[in-house]
């Protein structure tokens, strides 16, 4: 397995595919809003990779 930092692309992905269905509309951040706040360097997403499946996301 290997963690890794997420790339915008990946971000978007993930969010359009897993966190709108995950997540209840009011719990969820905004996607342009977590995207300026990764590109600002205030914030982190990171995949848990098992070979080149993600397996697992963690935000900080």
């Amino acid at each position: 397995m290997k963690l890794k930092k997420l790339r915008s692309a990946e971000i978007t992905t993930i969010y359009q595919e897993r966190l709108v269905h995950d997540f209840i509309k009011d719990e969820l951040k905004k996607l342009p809003v977590i995207l300026k706040a990764v590109e600002d360097g205030v914030y982190e997403c990171l995949g848990l990779f098992y070979d080149s499946e993600i397996i697992g996301t963690r935000s900080l």
